[in-house]
């Protein structure tokens, strides 16, 4: 699996999209190709900012986003965010990855999606740009 780069031919054969599922995430995108207003939220709790393309979601410092179970792998899932829109996959470490209830494998992510890894609910919401007072 290349974790190098955000973008691979296989973003653009993610699960199509289903309409209840909501809108696909496309966040703006800043010079160094991270997104500009991607926040992540784990269990209700606003857990911090999507900043880099490729981000990894694990357990402890082995993960960019750690959650903190013992029912997650160090290294659980890839998150990627490009032109096309954003995915996440699984590495399929044992652990499980839910999208809306099913093991993840290669997902695009929308709006409305529920994320589970471990026990813990995991939210991507894009929000548009900060207004500065």
């Amino acid at each position: 699996m290349d974790l190098e780069r955000a973008c691979t031919e296989r973003c653009g054969r993610a699960e199509e999209v289903r309409p209840d599922r909501g809108q696909p995430l496309r966040p703006r995108l800043g010079p160094d190709g991270g997104p500009l207003a991607l926040e992540v939220w784990i269990d209700g709790a606003l857990h911090g900012r999507v900043t880099k393309p490729v981000t990894i979601l694990g357990r402890g410092r082995a993960a960019d986003i750690s959650i903190d179970s013992a029912l997650v792998s160090r290294r659980a899932a890839v998150l990627r965010v490009c032109e096309h829109g954003v995915t996440l996959e699984d590495f399929l470490a044992g652990t499980s990855v839910l999208v809306n209830g099913q093991r993840s494998g290669l997902t695009r992510i929308c709006d409305r999606d529920r994320i589970v890894l471990g026990t813990s609910a995991v939210r991507f919401v894009e929000r548009g740009p900060e207004v500065r007072v």
